[in-house]
């Protein structure tokens, strides 16, 4: 019973602030967000000069917008910027419905604080929930196929073929989503490779058939798999400074879990002080003896 009244108040705080974005949706785009809502338009007249303005300005990959140019296909409105903020915001019960499956499988016991602790402290996915950008909605669709995947995974039908499916298409808003499939095999992983192959051979193809597919159109079309020319001179880890992006990464994950690291247990024990404060250190030095990340994984002063 008491776990269901905290699931009931989890989905009331979720809807009060996915209300909140709607109410703040008009406001005016940043940070070239009006490049992802103008190539919705994209699947008006199928002008190939929208892909091409569009990566003009962006090395995300494009399959955002035809999301969202979808909606706007179906139910035509004016402002396109709308429809990718209402996905970004959707985000929210995306999240929701990942952490209740997870606290489910791993037999946690539900709380609502949790949901105030990780998302609603954050202003990172507060942000990025009420921008037109694929960052929360494509780490939301990932997490959120993940936790049905485990829940599902021993029940092949297709509910598990469909979440496989979900997983490539976040996969081809952001192709970092793969490591979650990677993550799915290890966590099956124990000494039989043969039963792994077999296993997961039909599954990896329905998470990358459409990924593959859309890459290829890409290649076909504009030259490139996934970072356009004009960018992929400030993508590090394809000139072979790969610590560096690694330790903007790093910065990026410390971030976004920063409020989940209130334990004050934690800090109750002397080695456990000591432990982070060696670490913090070693961090901090390595940050400062290599060249820095540049464009969106450089965080100013939070980065320090």
């Amino acid at each position: 019973m008491e776990t269901r009244i905290d699931k009931i108040k989890c989905w009331y705080v979720i809807l009060v602030t996915f209300i909140l974005h709607l109410v703040l949706i008009n406001l005016n785009p940043v940070n070239f967000e009006f490049t992802f809502s103008e190539g919705t338009k994209y699947l008006i007249n199928f002008d190939k000069q929208i892909v091409e303005d569009y990566f003009f300005d962006q090395a995300n990959t494009f399959f955002y917008s035809l999301i969202a140019g979808l909606a706007n296909k179906i139910f035509p409105l004016e402002n396109t910027l709308i429809y990718t903020r209402v996905f970004s915001a959707s985000s929210y019960f995306l999240l929701g419905l990942a952490f209740i499956n997870l606290f489910s499988y791993f037999k946690i016991k539900l709380k609502c604080h949790y949901f105030l602790i990780f998302f609603f402290s954050n202003p990172m996915i507060w942000t990025y929930g009420h921008r037109g950008i694929p960052d929360l909605f494509s780490s939301s669709l990932a997490l959120y196929s993940f936790s049905r995947i485990l829940i599902l995974r021993n029940n092949i039908n297709f509910k598990i073929y469909f979440n496989y499916f979900l997983l490539g298409i976040s996969i081809c808003i952001k192709p970092f989503s793969l490591i979650y499939l990677g993550l799915i095999i290890l966590l099956d992983y124990e000494d039989d490779i043969f039963f792994i192959i077999k296993k997961y051979f039909l599954l990896t193809i329905i998470t990358l058939f459409l990924p593959i597919v859309y890459f290829i159109i890409i290649k076909i079309n504009f030259n490139f798999y996934l970072v356009p020319p004009r960018f992929s001179h400030m993508i590090t880890f394809l000139h072979g400074n790969a610590l560096s992006i690694l330790l903007g990464y790093f910065t990026f994950i410390s971030i976004v879990v920063f409020p989940a690291t209130f334990n004050f247990n934690f800090f109750r024990e002397k080695k456990n002080i000591i432990l982070f404060v060696f670490f913090s250190a070693l961090i901090l030095f390595i940050y400062y003896l290599y060249p820095k990340p540049i464009a969106e994984l450089n965080f100013g002063f939070l980065q320090k």
